[in-house]
Parts: structure tokens; C-alpha cells; sequence
């Protein structure tokens, strides 16, 4: 991480966040639970071209901090496959 990003660190005890009936639990599940289930559907609905071209340009300087091998584990694809695709993209670029 570039010293020049911005991040936020939420610390919550385990007691607090296990309890049943707490609105932070609660607030979470839901909250993850939505999360996992629109990653799900934004796998299942783009091309696996389609999702590297929104990272790389929702994220501009990621491929100068994160290897391409946890950028193809984030697009669920392997590293063999996301440099075929980074090589088409590229020739595609060319003409």
C-alpha cells in the first residue's frame, strides 16, 4: 500500500460481534452477505474480460502494487489465462 492511500481499521471484539441480538452483528451479516452475493453475480454475468477492463480502470495503479497472480485469484481465473487475456487486450490496443 502507497503511503499516499487512504485506509480505515475497525477493530470489533469478538464478544460483541457473536451476540444474536446485537444490531452491529447484525448490521454486518446483512451488509457481508450483500457483498458476497453481488460479487457473485457480477462473476456470473461478466466475461472474464469484461471484469479485468472494470478493475483496471476502477483501479488505475494496481498493476504497479498487486502481483498478477493475486489479480488473476481475484478474478477467479488462473495466471495462464489473464496473460492470454492482458496479451489479446493488447493487440486489440494496437490496431
Amino acid at each position: 500500500m502507497n503511503s499516499e492511500e487512504k485506509s480505515l481499521l475497525v477493530s470489533i471484539f469478538k464478544d460483541n460481534f457473536m451476540q444474536k441480538d446485537s444490531v452491529l452483528s447484525n448490521t454486518l451479516y446483512k451488509s457481508l452477505y450483500q457483498i458476497v452475493y453481488d460479487r457473485y453475480l457480477y462473476l456470473h454475468r461478466h466475461s472474464t474480460k469484461e471484469r479485468y477492463l472494470a478493475l483496471i480502470q476502477r483501479f488505475p495503479k494496481l498493476l504497479e502494487t498487486v502481483t498478477l497472480k493475486d489479480i488473476a485469484s481475484y478474478l477467479l481465473i488462473t495466471p495462464n489465462h489473464l496473460s492470454r487475456l492482458r496479451k489479446e487486450i493488447s493487440q486489440e490496443n494496437k490496431t
